[in-house]
């Protein structure tokens, strides 16, 4: 029988260096499908890495096991973190019974080899449209999972400034 029970893990300067690595071999992977099957699309960027980069720059506890949350801050509140590797676009999917206090949205600028870390305001998500008829509660009230670009509905549409950017190359934060 597994254990199921929420673990929070703090995590510190080498897992943050770590976390760099998974990208390393996150973007190598990318450049053999591009080359060898001429894929256009890229394997989005793994969870291991943006959750604890996210956990890194912001203090928060890793969440391992138990809820929907990703992350736990030290008041107690619960984080979602979500991600793109597509700049200019995303199609960002949550569980039908996510709980989350804090959104937190990360965008890589793979040619600036740079991450853009947002805290997107959850005042409107429940009323969020998710398609012509329905809205993201009402996805979930139907047990499906909401998906809509967090980038286009939030950040475009509000002008919306990261919090802070990760230099990938320097391994160095830049808060605003």
């Amino acid at each position: 029988m597994t254990d199921d029970k929420i673990t929070h893990v703090t995590i510190g300067e080498s897992d943050f260096k770590n976390s760099i690595e998974i990208y390393e071999k996150w973007k190598d992977m990318n450049d053999l499908i591009k080359t060898h099957f001429s894929y256009k699309r890229k394997v989005n960027i793994p969870e291991a890495f943006t959750e604890v980069v996210c956990c890194y720059v912001n203090g928060f506890n890793l969440a391992i096991k138990g809820g929907s949350e990703d992350a736990v801050c030290e008041k107690g509140r619960l984080i979602q973190v979500k991600a793109s590797a597509n700049w200019s676009s995303d199609l960002t999917s949550f569980g039908p019974t996510s709980e989350f206090d804090e959104l937190h949205f990360i965008r890589l600028k793979q040619d600036e080899e740079k991450l853009y870390l947002y805290n997107i305001p959850l005042e409107e998500l429940y009323n969020t449209k998710v398609n012509k008829s329905e809205t993201f509660k009402e996805q979930q009230d139907n047990k499906r999972r909401p998906r809509f670009s967090i980038i286009k509905n939030y950040i475009q549409k509000d002008n919306i400034e990261p919090y802070a950017i990760v230099d990938l190359k320097t391994k160095k934060i830049c808060k605003n």
